[in-house]
Parts: C-alpha cells; sequence; structure tokens
C-alpha cells in the first residue's frame, strides 16, 4: 500500500548518522554515547534489513488505497491480506477467463 522508498532512506539515513556518531564519540572517548549508539545502528540496520524482504510495494490510487484501508477496517483484517486476495482474484480471473458467448447465444447489450 505504501511506497517502501521513504522507509528505507529514512533508515539508511538514521544508520549513516548513527555511524559517524560512534566514531565522533568513540574519538572523544564517550563510551557510554557509543554504546547508544550501537543500539541506535543495530535498530536501525534491523529495521532496514526487514523492508528489503520478498514482498514488492503495490502502488495504488490514493481513492482505491482508502477504500483498501476502509474495507480492511471493517472485515478487521490487515490491508495486506485485503489485498492479497484482491490481487489472487484478478489474477484468477485473467487466467480463467469466462468463455465467448456460442451463437446460439442471444447478444446481451447494444441495440
Amino acid at each position: 500500500m505504501t511506497t517502501a522508498r521513504a522507509p528505507r532512506a529514512l533508515l539508511l539515513a538514521v544508520l549513516v548518522v548513527a555511524g559517524v556518531g560512534i566514531l565522533d564519540a568513540a574519538i572523544g572517548r564517550t563510551w557510554d554515547l557509543v554504546a547508544l549508539l550501537s543500539v541506535v545502528a543495530v535498530l536501525a540496520a534491523g529495521g532496514l534489513v526487514s523492508t528489503l524482504g520478498p514482498r514488492r510495494p503495490v502502488l495504488l490510487r490514493a481513492d482505491r488505497a482508502a477504500e483498501l484501508t476502509a474495507r480492511a477496517r471493517a472485515t478487521g483484517e490487515a490491508p495486506d491480506a485485503v489485498l492479497d486476495r484482491a490481487v489472487a482474484t484478478y489474477l484468477d480471473g485473467l487466467a480463467d477467463p469466462a468463455p465467448p458467448p456460442t451463437a446460439t447465444e442471444a447478444p446481451t447489450g447494444g441495440s
């Protein structure tokens, strides 16, 4: 539902700043700050690695994202589960399209 670029960029920036802070604190022999920034760096690295999972982001128009979020709230499901089901239903329709009407069936619609 959301693009994964912004969180990745933010986590990478936090990781770089924490790395620079660790170096600066180590040069200044401020070991408690080294420990604190090391924890921040480890957490940022863990968050960055978790965004690199097998799932790719799905970009949606704002109105579709709002509809998806509303449906997820109404059913009590995670938005990812609703989106997975919608994509699976769509792909199932592509794989097994409705058969074309036969010559004996009356056409529908039109004039």
